[in-house]
């Protein structure tokens, strides 16, 4: 179980990089904050003041590399007005661009040289910024010891300044940090502290994220029922200022302790509660977790169908957020790509600047210097055509190895026709497809055979001939859509369509029926309870495409997948049911033996004639 400390600090470390930002008290449209830092007419702070909050609410986050241009001209025009305050906030915005793309040596690097500035002009807020952001990355990188001295240090200033909201953000930062190198007494002191000057302040924020690290030191050191006590305190908290995510954790926190207490009832109640408002809010992760706690829960209690659809809708989501970290992947390989050319550039402009200059410095050298003068230039091209071209030799390593990363967990999600669209255009159209074998399988009496198994055995051998059902896909060029509980949904003929897509359709149903007679063998040798299943076909038009913008799937729509899951039900086990428009497509093919089956019954389709089909034997 993760520590709700844990999350707690994860939390507010990643929204802490904003820390001692000036706040603006009205938001103004981005056009107008554009023309003020455009009008020359007005005061050089005002221009520098409106441009910082135009790259903070507009591009900071939206288009990170535009942003990180902005930034440096802010600071160029800064330094040459002689704004320190801007030099400053420029700084800082750049240091988190660079955070938030994962390059967290060169946010450090910006962050130090703002506590260098800040110390020489005395800007005490600045010094607290700098060495809270520096001990920030310290803690985001678990580097924790180094962490607490940079807080140590923020807190001295902060004391020495009287400034009682900052003492009591730095000793939550201290708690963490303590925490981490496995001192919760020291800990318990410092949240402590934190929480009555947030009760001081009348800061109700800061009250119930106190109450919640305590809360997890008491888990940490064994006293579960205190930790619950705490927690629930802070929820109190959470939920008068209206914190919905706060509210969020705290349920599933108390929830999942209840559960590690051995007491199933009470977790599904509060990670119930987790499970309404993450849902409801859109929190991911907690909405997992919760999801992950009420599985565990229900099978302590037996509840296999309530546990198994909570486990597939855990499996869900953590599929959604594999698939927002693949766009996050390709958006810092974007940046990094583009940080990477640019700096190449800059290289290659320095570079031709020095070599002008040293021509001139050999056109008017004296005769007698004229051989020294031409050896140091070449030695000096020479190292600079080295270092450049060593720099683009690790550029193009690096982006190739973040591309291959990055690609191979998008073709994880989807076809690889779909995915090079998406990355060419940016979206990928949906199409109709006019010839397309839809395959559907499930096992038969799943619900009863389910009741028999406990839900670890009957997840593994789900999977087990799901993985199977893959590889078989993948061999004749199927394209796997889609797992609903312990159905399991496949397409020949898209999104690249093929004259043979039908008979390898069927070949896949068939090799699956194969598979499923030996695993049934297998089981029932070793006293196992086995599965049989039920496969069906039909051939006609369908419309794929992506569903949603970025937890995105591919999925098929239109009357053919209706009729290929009645071909499915209307089926037998070990069977393969086929229509008969699957059927004039294979009917001359050599290596199949058709059994025809009338007209029989299809709910919502009346009679329909359909077929069994096996491979031909001798």
């Amino acid at each position: 179980m993760r520590s709700f400390g844990n999350c707690i600090a994860i939390c507010f470390l990643l929204g802490a990089f904003l820390f001692m930002r000036v706040q603006k008290s009205v938001a103004q449209p981005a056009d107008s904050l554009l023309n003020i830092w455009k009008n020359t007419s007005v005061s050089d702070s005002v221009r520098a003041n409106a441009y910082e909050q135009y790259i903070w609410e507009n591009e900071a986050y939206s288009r990170p590399f535009e942003a990180l241009k902005m930034a440096r001209d802010l600071r160029d025009f800064s330094e040459k007005t002689g704004y320190t305050t801007g030099v400053l906030k420029s700084a800082n915005l750049m240091g988190v661009i660079y955070n938030n793309s994962g390059n967290y040596g060169k946010a450090l690097l910006l962050f130090e040289q703002n506590l260098a500035l800040s110390e020489q002009t005395g800007n005490i807020k600045g010094v607290l910024s700098a060495l809270g952001n520096i001990g920030l990355i310290y803690q985001y990188q678990n580097q924790s010891e180094k962490a607490l001295n940079q807080f140590l240090r923020v807190l001295k200033i902060a004391e020495e300044s009287g400034d009682k909201r900052a003492i009591a953000t730095t000793r939550n930062n201290i708690g963490v940090a303590r925490m981490k190198l496995e001192k919760p007494n020291e800990a318990m002191s410092d949240f402590r502290n934190s929480f009555r000057l947030c009760e001081e302040i009348r800061d109700t924020v800061g009250m119930a994220r106190a109450l919640n690290n305590i809360a997890w030191v008491y888990e940490k050191t064994g006293f579960i029922d205190s930790s619950i006590r705490i927690n629930r305190e802070g929820l109190q908290l959470e939920t008068i200022v209206g914190n919905k995510k706060g509210m969020a954790l705290s349920q599933y926190s108390i929830g999942s302790k209840y559960l590690e207490s051995g007491k199933a009832g009470e977790a599904i109640e509060w990670c119930g509660e987790a499970f309404k408002i993450s849902e409801a809010s859109g929190y991911m992760v907690t909405l997992r977790d919760a999801c992950d706690c009420l599985y565990k829960a229900n099978k302590e209690m037996n509840n296999m169908v309530a546990g198994l659809r909570y486990l597939e809708m855990k499996n869900r989501l953590d599929d959604s957020l594999k698939k927002e970290e693949a766009g996050e992947k390709l958006l810092q390989m974007e940046f990094r790509q583009r940080e990477a050319e640019d700096s190449i550039a800059a290289e290659k402009e320095k570079l031709m600047v020095q070599l002008k200059h040293e021509e001139e410095l050999h056109r008017t050298s004296i005769m007698r210097n004229q051989l020294i003068g031409s050896v140091i230039l070449l030695v000096i091209i020479s190292v600079g055509f080295y270092l450049r071209s060593r720099l683009m030799r690790k550029s193009r390593n690096a982006i190739a190895v973040e591309k291959e990363r990055s690609e191979n967990l998008l073709l994880n999600i989807l076809p690889q026709e779909i995915a090079e669209e998406l990355k060419r255009e940016g979206k990928a159209q949906a199409r109709e497809f006019r010839d397309v074998s839809i395959l559907f399988t499930d096992f038969k009496g799943f619900t009863s055979v389910s009741e028999k198994m406990n839900a670890v055995e009957l997840v593994d051998e789900i999977h087990h001939c799901f993985k199977a059902f893959d590889g078989i896909c993948d061999q004749h060029g199927i394209e796997k859509i889609k797992t609903i509980g312990d159905s399991y949904m496949a397409a020949g003929g898209l999104p690249v369509a093929s004259d043979d897509s039908a008979k390898k359709t069927v070949m896949v149903a068939l090799e699956m029926q194969e598979f499923m007679e030996k695993r049934r063998a297998e089981r029932m040798a070793s006293g196992a309870i086995p599965f049989e299943m039920r496969a069906g076909i039909h051939t006609g038009s369908v419309v794929a495409g992506i569903v949603g913008v970025r937890k995105f799937q591919y999925d098929v729509w239109g009357d053919t997948v209706n009729t290929a899951s009645r071909m499915e039900s209307s089926g037998l086990a070990g069977r393969v049911n086929i229509s008969r428009q699957t059927y004039e497509r294979i009917k001359n093919d050599k290596e199949f033996e058709f059994e025809h089956r009338g007209l029989v019954e299809a709910k919502g389709k009346g009679e329909v004639e359909m077929w069994f089909v096996k491979i031909k034997k001798g």
